[in-house]
């Protein structure tokens, strides 16, 4: 259960300090998301009006109001709500705002995370458990086994490098270019999906 905001500020104030959060370099996703979830918060009398005058009822035109006042895209605006609503200030962790965004949606986010985790560790584990729950990869962990697997033969290829003082034979010389041609096959594959729109 998430800890409701404390309601501290009226409207502008609210809209004043979202847009002092903007200009500062650090925590400005926990500053949003925390601001919005006050914003939602507000009674009905303190919310922003609209062109006619009367207060705004429904919390997301609120919420998309907000965004406008501070001048940030709205879906941005509720992501960081989404992410400060999953992470109670006291539970939150010295990592960076993006571990905490990619464990949000685990349930047991709070066991899961820990000091100096990093992002691609988190989306690691959510990879993981995503292709688990489906059976089969989706693009997001077809791609991260292409990313680790070129790396890992990256290194490997450096290592060989170093390591051999003389040329390859013939046959080796033959795989090599087979090597090349499949890897550029991939890249030219990869390329193809960088497209899709």
């Amino acid at each position: 259960m998430t800890e409701l905001p404390t309601l501290t500020m009226s409207y502008e104030a609210l809209v004043e300090a979202g847009r002092a959060a903007r200009e500062q370099a650090d925590n400005v996703q926990w500053v949003e998301g925390d601001l919005a979830r006050q914003v939602e918060a507000l009674p009905a009398d303190e919310r922003p009006r609209d062109s006619d005058g009367r207060f705004i009822e429904d919390e997301a035109r609120t919420l998309k109001r907000y965004a406008e006042d501070v001048d940030i895209p709205y879906g941005m605006v509720q992501e960081y709500r989404r992410v400060a609503q999953a992470w109670p200030t006291s539970l939150r962790r010295d990592v960076a705002w993006q571990v905490h965004k990619a464990l949000a949606a685990q349930d047991d986010r709070f066991e899961l995370i820990r000091e100096g985790m990093t992002v691609r560790e988190a989306q690691d584990i959510v990879r993981r458990r995503n292709a688990a729950s489906r059976g089969k990869p989706g693009w997001f962990e077809l791609l991260g086994t292409v990313a680790d697997t070129l790396a890992k033969a990256d290194k490997q290829l450096a290592k060989a490098e170093a390591a051999i003082d003389r040329a390859p034979n013939r046959t080796l010389r033959t795989k090599a270019h087979q090597y090349a041609q499949l890897a550029e096959e991939i890249a030219a594959r990869l390329r193809g999906i960088e497209e899709w729109s």
